[in-house]
């Protein structure tokens, strides 16, 4: 029968408050029948345990493996998008700018765009040129607060029990 962590996890427990309440009545001794049963159970857990630990490291191996695929797509996608720059920028070698060509395979035309080019460093706009995002440094927050400053009124600690599997 395949039963669920939960299910052996609550028999565990039921288990155990059992056992206990027959050691309390039988000056602490328990007959082999149930320390067996005991035994068996926390085998079970921990086989079932280990069985979801083992489907999580191959969770972890699956998600570094799309990590590392969409790092060579991307890489692959600006090597095709620069690919095509390059094409565009030879074919329009040979055309004159207006010029227009219409089959059912392709349309070739030109367009008018207007870009800004800028003559100084970004940093030496103006504020109203500059785009300025705001972030939290949650490290020198918790710095901070490990050092004993006073930032109650904007930020706290917060202790997170995470379960680790390797």
């Amino acid at each position: 029968m395949n039963r669920t962590m939960y299910d052996i996890s609550k028999e565990l427990d039921i288990a155990r408050d059992e056992a206990y309440l027959y050691a309390e009545e039988h000056d602490g001794e328990l007959p082999d029948y149930i320390n067996t049963y005991l035994d068996n159970l926390e085998g079970e857990y921990e086989d079932k345990a280990v069985n979801i630990a083992c489907v999580i490291k191959d969770l972890v191996s699956f998600s570094d493996n799309i990590a590392t695929e969409q790092k060579r797509l991307k890489k692959l996608k600006v090597q095709t998008e620069n690919e095509i720059e390059r094409i565009k920028e030879y074919l329009s070698t040979f055309m004159t700018p207006g010029d227009k060509i219409k089959t059912e395979r392709a349309t070739i035309s030109w367009r008018n765009s207007t870009s800004v080019v800028l003559n100084v460093d970004k940093k030496d706009l103006p504020e109203e040129f500059q785009n300025i995002t705001i972030e939290a440094s949650k490290s020198a927050i918790k710095n901070a607060i490990k050092n004993g400053d006073d930032v109650s009124d904007y930020a706290s600690l917060k202790t997170i029990n995470r379960i680790q599997v390797k």
